[in-house]
């Protein structure tokens, strides 16, 4: 996948999730391929092991180093995303197998990797808007919610309750 992919899905989940942990999640989303430049490794070999991002993310949690845990959870996120394209990625140091989560794998650039980054785009707004999250979410107003609060009047309500956005 490609970087604008990868943060798209990291920010997307953290978004849900855990606002507070975007940048994390966005940096640790891009991590993977990062960390493969700086220490000269081979692309998707040390920096995509499947184990290292789950294993970070639970000693993140229990640590309680939450920014810790949300960095891995975007480069697990970045793996979970290479891991549906046609070279797969790596589970381990201790394993020559390599995880491909489709069985019709995609190249990186693909319209399919377009198609599941909107996937998530459109899961992440659905639930923003519908899931009875109790986050401030700034373009998703609910003017029924407001109106019965006395917050607006039945003009402004009226002008704006077909405005999604």
């Amino acid at each position: 996948m490609k970087w604008l992919s990868h943060i798209s899905i990291g920010v997307c989940v953290s978004t849900v999730l855990s606002p507070s942990n975007i940048l994390f999640s966005a940096v640790g989303s891009i991590a993977p391929d990062v960390l493969e430049t700086l220490m000269k490794f081979k692309h998707r070999q040390e920096g995509h092991y499947f184990a290292i991002w789950v294993i970070g993310i639970g000693l993140g949690f229990i640590s309680e180093n939450y920014w810790f845990s949300w960095f891995c959870v975007g480069g697990f996120l970045h793996v979970l995303g290479d891991a549906m394209t046609m070279a797969g990625v790596p589970v381990g140091w201790w394993s020559r197998h390599r995880i491909h989560l489709l069985k019709a794998p995609f190249k990186t650039g693909e319209k399919q990797e377009y198609v599941v980054v909107a996937m998530v785009i459109i899961v992440t707004l659905l639930s923003l808007k519908f899931g009875g999250s109790q986050i401030y979410v700034p373009f998703f107003y609910d003017w029924y919610k407001y109106y019965n609060e006395g917050i607006v009047d039945a003009f402004e309500l009226k002008k704006n309750r077909l405005n999604f956005f």
